[in-house]
């Protein structure tokens, strides 16, 4: 699923502090975020806008 893919960039990235852990935590809940309800969103708009034109 994509949150567990998104969950292994952790494992790539060298996390000294716990600042830079709060700010990985964060980014990898944003994208979640984008991947879970911005993108399905633009996509049914997208559709919506394209089905109108005709």
């Amino acid at each position: 699923t994509p949150m567990l893919t998104s969950l292994t960039l952790l494992n790539y990235v060298e996390v000294d502090t716990e600042e830079e852990m709060l700010g990985y935590g964060i980014s990898i809940i944003l994208l979640n975020i984008g991947m879970y309800f911005v993108a399905p969103a633009a996509a049914i708009i997208a559709i919506k806008n394209r089905i109108n034109r005709n």
